[in-house]
């Protein structure tokens, strides 16, 4: 059964979904460098009134693990955590839980934006999502790079900080590789100063970016 997670269970929580974030299968999206940085994301859904950390279980033993947070303003919820361990003691099924925490905040969040990101390799998910009614809306987060994704630039090409003074120069290039994410061009601006956006102008014509929130917590 889904029950919230409470402030004393909090490294319970964090330990059984950092064994599981090491496997790909069994992975969701953030994609967390380190477990001190689950911890943090973790405490953050606990302690603030727009977070909630929820886990699944059977009889006491921890089987699956669902963090996300919500933008009553915006009716949009996003999770930052998904896990499900493959079988417990009686063998419930890994889709049983899925559903659980799916018609949990389908339940709690009946007019809501529910984005829920994992990697391609996490098939299970995926099927169980789709059942739900749920749509690829992007996949542009993963940001794992091989050699051959490099590509030479010409010996014109800068490196420029994009602020309010060049942002519209950004903005279309932004909304044309980052469609239907929540952080639109349009939202970056109305918050640039919690940004650090840079971009590689080659000649007239921006090629790539990177951009990262700097400040605030989730959301």
């Amino acid at each position: 059964m889904c029950r919230v997670i409470t402030p004393d269970h909090l490294d319970c929580a964090v330990e059984f979904s950092w064994k599981l974030c090491g496997d790909m299968k069994q992975r969701s999206y953030p994609l967390y460098r380190s477990r001190p940085q689950m911890l943090q994301e973790y405490r953050w859904s606990v302690e603030h009134e727009n977070g909630e950390l929820v886990g699944w279980f059977e009889k006491e033993e921890l089987r699956g693990i669902l963090c996300y947070y919500w933008l009553p303003e915006d009716s949009y919820v996003q999770t930052t955590g998904f896990y499900i361990a493959s079988a417990g003691e009686s063998g419930e099924p890994y889709r049983k839980i899925a559903d659980a925490f799916l018609s949990y905040l389908e339940h709690k969040f009946p007019d809501y934006e529910i984005n829920i990101g994992i990697p391609a390799e996490n098939r299970r998910a995926a099927e169980t999502l789709a059942a739900h009614g749920f749509t690829v809306a992007e996949a542009s987060h993963d940001m794992r790079l091989a050699k051959e994704d490099f590509r030479k630039l010409s010996a014109l090409h800068e490196i420029i900080r994009i602020d309010e003074t060049n942002f519209d120069q950004y903005a279309e290039f932004h909304d044309a590789h980052f469609q239907n994410i929540y952080w639109n061009a349009a939202r970056l601006c109305s918050q640039i100063k919690e940004w650090d956006i840079f971009a590689i102008r080659d000649g007239q014509n921006i090629g790539s970016c990177i951009f990262s929130q700097t400040s605030g917590g989730s959301g």
